[in-house]
């Protein structure tokens, strides 16, 4: 999962040293070894016109993922649940509009569970996200301590 500010352009997404410099930078954060879904979209329609009994107007998208770094990550989502200026960006794709991060850590009452950071990120945009190859190594890069 990667966070990556909406004044980072890529010229080639799948280019690793692009991911790099975005990280250097300070405008890209990538959360490895998170797992979790991306609902695909749920379009949002208005009434059509003539023989069209309805248009596609945007669409209504959310990932929801979990983080198992814990401990290191509050600071992290303290500060993203108030910004508007990032969008996300996964392993196949990149959305080309900001995101509302919502993260939560709910304690189980399991002496076997474990706390994780779970992450809702939704935005609304009438282009899907944008199908990338991964950049190698970039997502395997960091490691969980």
């Amino acid at each position: 999962m990667a966070v990556i500010h909406k004044d980072w352009v890529f010229n080639d997404p799948t280019d690793p040293a692009e991911w790099q410099a975005g990280i250097d930078a300070g405008k890209i954060f990538v959360i490895p070894a998170t797992s979790g879904e991306f609902d695909g979209g749920t379009a949002k329609t208005i009434t059509g016109f003539g023989d069209t009994p309805e248009q596609n107007l945007t669409y209504n998208f959310k990932v929801t993922y979990r983080d198992p770094n814990y401990k290191g990550n509050n600071a992290f989502y303290d500060a993203l649940k108030f910004s508007r200026d990032f969008r996300i960006g996964f392993r196949s794709d990149i959305a080309d509009k900001t995101a509302v991060w919502t993260p939560k850590a709910a304690i189980p009452d399991d002496l076997q569970g474990i706390i994780v950071w779970e992450v809702e990120v939704a935005w609304i945009s009438k282009t899907l996200p944008a199908p990338v190859n991964t950049p190698a190594g970039i997502f395997e890069c960091f490691t969980v301590e």
